[in-house]
């Protein structure tokens, strides 16, 4: 078993995502490929088919630059994470963490 931890930045949705967001669960309901626009903006080539984003926002990007691991990591003895708050993009306002096994 293997330990993770996974961290993001997430930019709230805005009218404009949440229409995009309409326009690619209407074209999922009938069955058709969305438009070149909705699969750009919700990076699905890269998803895949099954992706579904998130209603609440779309995220700023995987390990952003503003978070820098401290040292090595050790999962016996931990890993600490340094969040840079002053470097955060003034549209992320969550910082999402995910963490696990597999």
């Amino acid at each position: 078993m293997e330990a993770y931890v996974r961290i993001s930045g997430i930019v709230p949705a805005d009218e404009d995502y949440k229409k995009k967001l309409a326009v690619l669960h209407a074209c999922r309901e009938a069955d058709i490929e969305p438009p070149m626009e909705i699969q750009d903006f919700f990076n699905l080539e890269e998803h895949g088919g099954d992706y579904e984003p998130d209603a609440d926002g779309m995220e700023e990007m995987e390990d952003p630059s503003y978070i820098e691991i401290s040292g090595d990591i050790d999962w016996e003895e931990g890993v600490t994470y340094d969040i840079d708050v002053q470097s955060i993009p003034k549209n992320v306002k969550t910082i999402r963490v995910w963490a696990g096994y597999c």
